[in-house]
């Protein structure tokens, strides 16, 4: 259908894409600046809002649960194993609290690599990366998103004194492979559920497990890289 305004003529089935683009743009533009703040200030600060962040995921991945957890021995089994991966990941990013250069540069490296999977994989398209579960991602976002991340990394890491349990490159690399697997497990999730998002809490961007679901990954990766580097 087209729409002709003066000389103009606009398709609607355009207008809610660009509508919704420019909500998520100026939901980020007020929450990243609010979220870095609050993770640059640290304790006690950013413990309150890790908690808030808890609690929330917590009360969507209910919401979506509220229909199968009790129904089946399998749909119990995913809410049980859900809940553990959030609560673990979240665990994890409790314990940075008192290192707030580490949790800013680990959501930088995931940033980088969203934008540049999304921005080089529609540009290049090509071959899908996982059809089944994201129709939409494609190898060549799968790589844009590896060299924006691990660039982002590198540039970050001279201005930050952060420990690293292996090599700078091998942490990034597998930093931002983590990252966009942690995108696939919630398109999975929501696939099973047959849900757009996860929740309807952030304008424009869906719910607190949309928007988190790389950094939960990435979290519990990076604890586990610690904690095998001991060995």
């Amino acid at each position: 259908m087209i729409y002709f305004q003066g000389s103009k003529k606009t398709d609607l089935m355009t207008m809610p894409f660009y509508n919704e683009l420019f909500l998520r743009v100026l939901t980020a533009l007020i929450g990243v600046p609010l979220v870095v703040a609050i993770i640059w200030l640290g304790s006690p600060y950013l413990d309150g809002l890790a908690y808030l962040l808890l609690a929330g995921m917590a009360t969507e991945w209910l919401a979506l649960n509220k229909k199968t957890a009790l129904i089946s021995v399998k749909g119990f089994g995913i809410f049980l194993s859900g809940g553990l991966y959030i609560t673990t990941a979240m665990v994890c990013l409790l314990t940075w609290c008192s290192e707030p250069w580490l949790i800013l540069w680990l959501l930088c490296i995931v940033w980088a690599t969203d934008i540049g999977a999304y921005f080089v994989g529609s540009y290049l398209g090509g071959p899908k990366l996982a059809p089944s579960i994201s129709p939409g991602k494609t190898w060549s976002g799968f790589f844009g998103g590896l060299v924006c991340g691990v660039a982002a990394g590198w540039v970050l890491y001279s201005f930050a004194a952060i420990a690293l349990p292996i090599s700078l490159l091998g942490t990034l690399l597998i930093i931002t492979v983590a990252s966009q697997v942690g995108d696939l497990i919630e398109s999975r999730v929501k696939r099973h559920f047959k849900v757009k998002d996860s929740g309807t809490i952030i304008p424009g961007h869906g719910g607190l497990l949309d928007r988190l679901d790389s950094l939960l990954f990435v979290a519990i990766c990076y604890k586990l890289l610690f904690v095998l580097s001991k060995f």
